[in-house]
């Protein structure tokens, strides 16, 4: 550890100013919805992945070697807060020292998010990480910076309805999410196992509501004959039933499950699999057939069968 002054500090820095080959983890130190200005600590975990040992400097205040980026769902980068901005329009003394790692070792710091922004925002964030190996100083002009994975940030207001807001979110991150090309049984299994985690937004991705609820002895006349704002209605009242957990309906909670057989052409497909149910004191095993159809290049589930496994 010593004390320079930054000027004198930066004519020294000797780290190399090329490729790091030091990664960069982020995670919150206590998961969970916070609340507008509530603290948020971050652990930040250096790794070197790398033969042969790798050295940083890291400041005691670690403003000076890890920055954060905080975007908004539209893109929109939050500004640091005014604190944070005029800490670095002085010139004061820097306290650091240098950080060893031998390969496969790790060294985690935690850092309070609230020391880069004013946390009296609310909504869906994503949050990375930006590391400074030569540490960040006010006036460098060196550039070499190495940055994190990304994690999102959901924050209430105070006085807010946790159920309201549980369900914004989910309606947010459900936007966010982007479709992929999956195989049609790579749809099944990742429809399956985000009905398992009950990530509902993940659950939805992949099936075509449209078509759905069109066949659905319930739902589907009342949904046809509606217009289209009538019909955006329904649809949201049908996810709602959804997740109701019905016995034989697509949504019914699994424990575990199997994929038997895919079959598809150019524009359609078939996915059978067995799926397992806990009753009770008791493991219900059914056989589900899923219907898809491509779409835009994307396969989507459009219906399913079930049956009991007795006739398989």
């Amino acid at each position: 550890m010593k004390k320079t002054i930054l000027f004198t500090l930066f004519a020294l820095l000797t780290i190399s100013a090329y490729s790091q080959p030091i990664s960069v983890n982020i995670e919150f130190t206590h998961p969970k919805i916070f609340k507008m200005n509530e603290d948020i600590y971050i652990d930040v975990k250096l790794s070197n992945k790398e033969e042969t040992p790798y050295s940083s400097l890291i400041a005691q205040d670690k403003r000076y070697s890890f920055d954060f980026e905080l975007t908004s769902l539209q893109n929109k980068q939050q500004k640091h807060s005014a604190e944070y901005s005029n800490f670095f329009n002085r010139v004061q003394p820097v306290f650091h020292s240098v950080v060893r790692l031998e390969e496969n070792e790790g060294y985690t710091y935690r850092v309070l998010l609230n020391d880069y922004f004013d946390m009296n925002i609310t909504g869906q964030y994503i949050l990375k990480c930006v590391y400074y190996p030569e540490m960040k100083l006010s006036n460098s002009v060196n550039n070499t910076v190495v940055k994190s994975n990304s994690i999102t940030l959901n924050i209430l207001p105070t006085n807010s309805d946790e159920y309201f807001i549980q369900e914004q979110i989910a309606s947010e991150q459900e936007k966010s999410l982007v479709m992929e090309k999956k195989a049609p049984d790579e749809v099944v299994d990742y429809m399956l196992k985000a009905r398992i985690n009950g990530e509902w937004e993940k659950f939805f991705l992949y099936i075509d509501l449209d078509k759905m609820i069109s066949a659905d002895i319930t739902f589907g006349k009342r949904y046809k004959k509606a217009d289209s704002d009538k019909q955006q209605e329904i649809l949201r009242e049908y996810k709602e039933y959804l997740k109701k957990d019905k016995i034989n309906e697509i949504s019914y909670l699994p424990c575990q499950f199997e994929i038997i057989k895919t079959e598809y052409t150019a524009g359609s497909g078939k996915v059978d699999a067995f799926v397992m149910f806990k009753e009770h004191d008791y493991i219900d095993k059914k056989y589900y057939t899923y219907f898809l159809k491509k779409q835009d290049d994307k396969w989507k589930i459009t219906n399913y069968t079930v049956s009991n496994t007795s006739g398989h």
